[in-house]
């Protein structure tokens, strides 16, 4: 459809519409069994990865008739991290997809040192014992794995904190394109959604020595403008897991993509920034 013919979407009640419209068009695509050409274990995190920003991104979708925006941009991150891992993976998936699943071993084994520290504090020595005996059987069972992540330069001994990069801006900086610039510019503000720091919980009040100049009615007038911007950089988000889909099972929806882009401009929402 030519673009001087095309409803452009710029209201939030319009960006809902669309946002929910997405929604539908990825669970009917996706619907079913379907095969894939890649490797089985990048299939598994590819799927599972797709799930779980799905998930995320319907989520999202709940919070926008009600503006809850803040709450939205920590969903946000979680998805966005969680995008960023997949194509990391899918970046050598046979290898990475490897490191991707067996980096399970080294959470559980940090949730149970966790735990065995947690009842020595409590002085309950008799369930810190077990848990502990617990643990070393753990180790036992899955040390060569542990062994695969731990970090040669600290002495051996300490488990790797990622099954990547040594951090996520290192990922991003390896993986490129858009990542790096959205992690510098985007993903801060979303931290401090996720965090619940001072600056998002009071937005947009300014910083004032006098609390008496506080404009209450400023927080309405922000609201709309920023739970579209929350809608559209999901909308960006979610076609990158959904895009990798595609690939794998090699279907195509570019049309489909390139005429919602073509209403919202979608794909480059994350690289505006709100008055």
């Amino acid at each position: 459809m030519p673009r001087d013919q095309m409803k452009l979407v710029h209201t939030l009640d319009e960006i809902i519409v669309v946002h929910n419209e997405f929604r539908d068009h990825i669970a009917d695509l996706c619907h079913g069994e379907h095969e894939t050409r890649f490797d089985p274990l990048f299939t598994i995190v590819l799927l599972k990865t797709f799930n779980f920003c799905f998930n995320t991104y319907k989520a999202i979708g709940l919070l926008l008739p009600d503006r809850h925006y803040e709450n939205g941009g920590a969903l946000l991150r979680v998805m966005w991290e969680a995008t960023l891992n997949l194509a990391w993976v899918a970046a050598g998936p046979l290898e990475r997809s490897r490191a991707f699943l067996q980096f399970t071993v080294v959470e559980t084994h940090r949730f149970r040192q966790g735990r065995v520290r947690e009842l020595e504090a409590l002085g309950d020595s008799e369930h810190a014992a077990q848990t502990r005996q617990d643990l070393t059987e753990f180790e036992k069972a899955y040390g060569e794995i542990l062994e695969e992540f731990r970090n040669a330069g600290r002495g051996g001994k300490r488990l790797a904190q990622r099954f990547s990069s040594s951090n996520l801006e290192s990922l991003a900086v390896e993986i490129g394109e858009n990542w790096l610039a959205e992690y510098r510019g985007i993903y801060p503000l979303l931290c401090a959604f996720a965090h619940g720091s001072p600056g998002v919980v009071l937005f947009p009040l300014p910083v004032v020595k006098d609390f008496r100049e506080l404009d209450i009615d400023a927080i309405a007038r922000t609201e709309e403008p920023r739970t579209v911007d929350l809608a559209l950089w999901s909308m960006s988000v979610m076609e990158r897991s959904y895009s990798a889909l595609l690939q794998a099972t090699g279907t195509a929806d570019d049309a489909y993509l390139d005429e919602l882009d073509r209403r919202t401009s979608f794909r480059s929402s994350m690289s505006r920034t709100t008055a």
